[in-house]
């Protein structure tokens, strides 16, 4: 019988049943994955790579690195998708369950994070930074197994002994050689409400036409939410040269998506206690009447240093 479950590091298991919509991944770009020697045509993936590497089999397992337990979303959310793209590779066998999980999981993060899950009687190494879920994957389709499987920021990653895809697999930012893989944090993070971090400034409807409105949304990591600084810019990823604009200015204006142009409009200073104040018309980023219930679109205030215009800085 094929077991669809989600065992989190507690020892908490949760059943396959009522996944929640799963994350729109973004425009794509090519990619190939290797295993047991060949080059294989899968899905590709925005902006990063997938990678296995091949060695001998598996030996008695050493003991994982305890890492923090965070959600990347709301934790019910990823459990959620988990379980989904559980259900959709399950009666594959263990390879082509790996490559299915690691491919359809690098599509959720959006190549913000980096995803690896590997067997658990593997021998391994990981020192892992800013992780933002980790867990156990059970399989029982040809054969049985657990994968352990985490989201995190930055590490490193030793396998002591592989076998392919059938233990392990990965995507991200990295770089591989005899003595392991270092994988790096994407620049940049989503901008949250300093005191109700569910909550993040995003690009309604990921469209990248000038005079799109700038809104709050529920936290999803998609590029629509990924932020970086350039100077005293706030750049959008993956929406092309795309930065965060004061609009007219006018207090009470509605900021907006635009073509990055150099201009004050578009430079923001973080001041006070988490404050983006533009350079142009000295009001700062508000959430109005503090709603920050999705599609309330962001506009310029007086500064005031309240809750409303507080954010985290990318």
């Amino acid at each position: 019988m094929l077991m669809a479950a989600v065992l989190l590091t507690g020892g908490t298991e949760a059943s396959a049943f009522a996944a929640p919509a799963v994350t729109k991944p973004a425009p794509a770009t090519g990619l190939r994955m290797g295993t047991d020697g060949q080059d294989m045509p899968v899905r590709p993936l925005p902006e990063r790579t997938a990678k296995a590497l091949r060695n001998s089999g598996p030996s008695p397992r050493v003991a994982a690195a305890a890492g923090p337990v965070d959600a990347l979303q709301a934790l019910v959310d990823i459990i959620g998708y988990l379980i989904k793209l559980f259900d959709n590779h399950k009666a594959k066998d263990q390879g082509a369950f790996v490559q299915g999980m690691i491919n359809d999981s690098c599509a959720m993060v959006q190549g913000h994070y980096n995803v690896l899950m590997v067997k658990e009687d593997a021998s391994y190494e990981p020192r892992f930074n800013g992780v933002r879920w980790e867990g156990r994957l059970h399989y029982n389709a040809s054969g049985s197994a657990t994968y352990h499987y985490w989201i995190f920021e930055s590490g490193t990653f030793r396998l002591k002994s592989d076998g392919g895809w059938r233990n392990w697999g990965f995507c991200g930012h990295y770089n591989s050689d005899a003595s392991g893989v270092t994988f790096q944090q994407e620049p940049g993070n989503s901008v949250k409400k300093l005191d109700q971090q569910s909550k993040c400034v995003d690009v309604q409807s990921s469209s990248t036409n000038n005079g799109t409105p700038i809104q709050m949304h529920d936290c999803n990591a998609t590029n629509a939410q990924w932020w970086y600084r350039d100077g005293a810019a706030l750049k959008v990823a993956g929406l092309g040269n795309k930065c965060l604009d004061a609009g007219g200015g006018g207090w009470t204006d509605k900021v907006q998506l635009w073509d990055c142009n150099g201009t004050a409009p578009q430079q923001w200073d973080y001041v006070g206690n988490g404050s983006l104040r533009n350079r142009k018309w000295n009001y700062c980023l508000d959430i109005p009447n503090g709603d920050t219930a999705n599609g309330t679109r962001l506009q310029l205030w007086q500064c005031n240093d309240t809750s409303s215009q507080q954010f985290t800085l990318p």
